[in-house]
């Protein structure tokens, strides 16, 4: 079936939408999104509604996790490959021999 210029073009007309507007907060000066509370503040619309040291701690604690647990996968993995060499040489070596 045919689509005509006009239908196309409408289809096309959303194509051009606009990045996230962005607004600079009055008494800081600093930009965040519009309608979410400010990360470096926590105020929202003149109110407080989040407390932004707790926040960061939280923050602080998952990235040391996350180091840890890829401090342990790295280990593994390292460990897994070690294993793997000796098995190909160990099969190298009965080739030989034989």
């Amino acid at each position: 079936m045919r689509v005509t210029k006009g239908h196309r073009n409408n289809r096309r007309s959303h194509h051009g939408i606009d990045g996230p507007t962005i607004t600079i907060d009055k008494e800081t000066g600093t930009p965040h999104l519009r309608h979410r509370a400010n990360p470096t503040t926590g105020m929202y619309r003149g109110r407080k509604v989040m407390d932004i040291n707790s926040a960061v701690k939280e923050s602080k604690a998952d990235k040391k996790a996350s180091v840890k647990d890829e401090k342990a996968e790295t280990k593994t993995a390292a460990k897994a490959d070690k294993k793997e060499v000796k098995a190909k040489k160990a099969k190298k070596e009965k080739k030989e021999d034989k």
